[in-house]
């Protein structure tokens, strides 16, 4: 953690800002093992570079790190960095037992990169201070440190900030992590410039009164940035059901496997605790820039099919064109099933407290009217008229599905 840092940062116990930093190891402007003092007598530890709100921080949300601490240390066990850099690929199926990471770009700017520049657009370009939420190791914060912000990175898995730590410190990149959840960090009233939230608010207890003290903490004309799960949806995964289904049967036999830690839970403990609650929030405190919504099951569908196709960039390349005409097709059969939204928003002098942006509705469309219907055969109408019009938009979309993946299973290749 670097001293400069402490002018930003407010006591936990107090909120004071009168906090000092006693050094017992420093490398270069960052301190490495220490302790943030402040004149109350609080005091937080700083290990390996890493301000440790551990002590304060809920049960629950510390073993939601750990269980994604599990989840970085295997992906670094096996070399790969994709999670701390954005031009280094990730494997994302490792925690099913498949190693094989996303291929790399054969030619110009690597993909994760050139898309997420091209989601920040000219928010990345603006400097000044940021904090990135739920940073895990850092693939956001590197990326904003390089471009000339100072960032603040926690998340409550040790390994991923430490990970992180290290690496900046080793690369000198301006960032500074703390391990703990994000209602345990406490910063300056209106310090910061940039705030970011990349799949990660779902995971964050009290969503609403968290939302509010990131307000507190941007600074009038300053921006937040959020792509988060906004919704589930039953009609997608059932689609995700059947590719994964697929995949295990005609993909996972034909390469090496990684050992699965099998202690773990299929997912974290506050996976989707605030689901469906970001939107709200958000809009509840910030002026809307923009939003966006959009289906994510298909991500993996170009990569399952490069390794379908023997590795294949040609293959890749076509899958990927095929999978965003298919993402079209289910956004017109299905418009209500979304799965993730991008918001960006911008802070005014008080909070907004506006609601939020008209939105397809997640999950199946509810034809009937809310509460116990007066009229019973008017309710069964309503409720055969959804029944059509679900069959009719499952045909449109299967019709279409079925030349897409006709053309694909169709494709040869050599290699």
């Amino acid at each position: 953690m670097r001293p400069a840092t402490l002018p930003l940062l407010r006591c936990p116990g107090c909120l004071s800002g009168d906090l000092v930093m006693e050094n017992d190891r420093v490398h270069g402007e960052f301190v490495m093992e220490g302790t943030v003092r402040c004149r109350c007598g609080h005091g937080l530890p700083v290990v390996e570079g890493v301000l440790d709100l551990r002590p304060g921080t809920p049960d629950a949300v510390v073993q939601d790190g750990q269980w994604w601490g599990a989840f970085f240390r295997e992906q670094s066990s096996i070399g790969l960095d994709g999670y701390l850099d954005l031009a280094e690929p990730v494997a994302p199926f490792l925690h099913l037992g498949l190693p094989e990471p996303f291929p790399r770009s054969p030619q110009g700017k690597p993909e994760r990169l050139a898309n997420f520049e091209a989601m920040l657009g000219p928010l990345a370009a603006a400097g000044g201070w940021a904090l990135d939420v739920g940073a895990g190791a850092g693939w956001a914060s590197h990326f904003l440190g390089r471009r000339g912000f100072q960032v603040i990175a926690v998340d409550p898995a040790w390994e991923a900030v430490a990970l992180g730590q290290r690496e900046a410190v080793r690369q000198g990149l301006p960032i500074d992590y703390a391990c703990g959840g994000v209602a345990q960090l406490a910063l300056a009233d209106r310090s910061i410039d940039l705030a970011v939230a990349l799949h990660a608010l779902h995971h964050v207890p009290g969503l609403d009164s968290v939302v509010g003290r990131l307000f507190d903490a941007v600074r009038v004309g300053g921006h937040i940035f959020v792509d988060d799960h906004h919704s589930s949806s039953v009609a997608l995964a059932s689609f995700h059901a059947a590719l994964m289904a697929w995949a295990r049967q005609e993909i996972f036999p034909n390469y090496p496997t990684h050992p699965v830690d099998r202690s773990l839970p299929a997912s974290s403990p506050n996976e989707d605790v605030s689901l469906g609650r970001t939107l709200p929030s958000l809009c509840r405190y910030f002026h809307v820039r923009s939003v966006s919504f959009r289906p994510v099951f298909l991500d993996t569908l170009p990569y399952l099919f490069y390794l379908k196709k023997n590795r294949s960039m040609e293959a890749y390349a076509l899958s990927q064109e095929l999978t965003a005409d298919l993402g079209k097709i289910l956004g017109e059969a299905f418009p209500w099933c979304v799965e993730y939204v991008t918001f960006t928003g911008r802070r005014g002098p008080d909070p907004a407290r506006c609601s939020p942006p008209a939105s397809p509705a997640p999950g199946l469309p509810d034809l009937a009217p809310p509460g116990v219907p007066t009229h019973l055969r008017r309710f069964r109408e309503l409720v055969q008229l959804q029944k059509e019009i679900m069959g009719a938009c499952w045909f449109k979309a299967r019709r279409h599905v079925e030349r897409l993946v006709e053309r694909l299973l169709s494709h040869k290749t050599d290699r």
